[in-house]
């Protein structure tokens, strides 16, 4: 049996991701694990996921905008 998702509402997934991205209905949020590790995750609001680590959390946000980007395109053609 199927589950339905979801769907957020923005101040919804505000709450845990308070950055709101550049690419449609995907936000992000950055956290340093460590000295200088950050991750960086993104999520939009039917709960698809990315996640991005290392040493530049504005170079991993531009990448984590870019792998969210990818995923919008893809399901635009499917």
């Amino acid at each position: 049996m199927k589950l339905e998702i979801q769907k957020l509402s923005e101040a919804e997934i505000l709450e845990s991701y308070p950055i709101k991205g550049k690419t449609k209905g995907w936000y992000f949020r950055t956290i340093e694990t460590s000295n200088n590790a950050w991750l960086v995750e993104g999520s939009d609001v039917w709960g698809r996921k990315v996640t991005i680590q290392g040493s530049d959390p504005e170079i991993l946000l531009k990448d984590a905008e870019n792998e969210a980007s990818n995923i919008n395109n893809e399901t635009k053609s499917t």
